[in-house]
């Protein structure tokens, strides 16, 4: 029986997804971090939209980051809608859990939660289900494919760049090492305005190279990845 129909195969409960959709009934009781809306675009033609929140609360008297966006795209084989949500604990935003669903040509469900030293993760797709751990390190953060706002927890680091961080990319299944440092500040223009951006290159070798830029209200306005003709721009920059 193929792994999407078998009784208790698919990461229905999705619990970290459940409690931040419970968080966004709950804006009053949390901060806002960021909430918006980017574009996205493979090879200058646009593709599809994410939207996101990020917004911090407390659990137990320890702070807590809750990521959650919602993306779709136009492939070639049809709509791709990917729900992600990923959470933090503490004042260094260490990583706490992450999962993510992907539907409309294709199915595919990680969920991953820190054990320990290690990221364990439990990945369904059409053709199987597997579990798989990575190690985890003081720093570690996600960066998965597709979803520009996980760019927010890159952007919080770049006042201490340069520096080397270890990054997960559960859907990729990559665990490696990315450098990040600053290039300066550039004028660009985002959502029919020009604005003074800070921009940070992301690099390594087992990494595509990514460009970010940072602008007002340190809010991540511009994600590129030229190798993969990808870009995710900001619609507002003002939420």
């Amino acid at each position: 029986m193929p792994p999407f129909s078998r009784p208790g195969a698919l990461v229905t409960s999705v619990a970290l997804i459940a409690q931040a959709a419970v968080s966004s009934g709950q804006a009053a009781q949390s901060a806002s971090l960021d909430e918006g809306r980017f574009d996205i675009y493979r090879n200058g033609q646009r593709v599809g939209s994410e939207s996101f929140w990020i917004r911090q609360g407390t659990s137990g008297g320890e702070a807590r980051v809750i990521a959650r966006g919602e993306i779709s795209l136009e492939m070639a084989g049809g709509t791709r809608e990917i729900v992600a949500a990923l959470e933090t604990r503490g004042p260094e935003m260490a990583l706490s859990g992450y999962e993510v669903k992907v539907s409309g040509d294709r199915r595919e469900e990680v969920a991953g939660r820190v054990a320990g030293r290690r990221f364990a993760t439990r990945i369904v797709t059409e053709q199987g289900e597997q579990a798989r751990e990575f190690p985890i390190a003081p720093g570690t953060i996600i960066l998965d494919q597709d979803v520009a706002h996980h760019y927010f927890f890159v952007a919080r680091l770049r006042q201490r760049a340069p520096l080397v961080l270890p990054v997960i990319s559960p859907r990729a299944q990559r665990h490696t090492r990315v450098r990040i440092s600053v290039v300066g500040v550039e004028s660009i223009a985002v959502a029919g305005a020009r604005v003074d951006a800070q921009h940070m290159r992301i690099e390594g070798d087992d990494w595509d190279e990514t460009h970010v830029w940072v602008g007002p209200g340190d809010r991540v306005v511009r994600v590129e990845v030229p190798a993969l003709g990808y870009m995710a721009e900001r619609v507002a920059l003002e939420s």
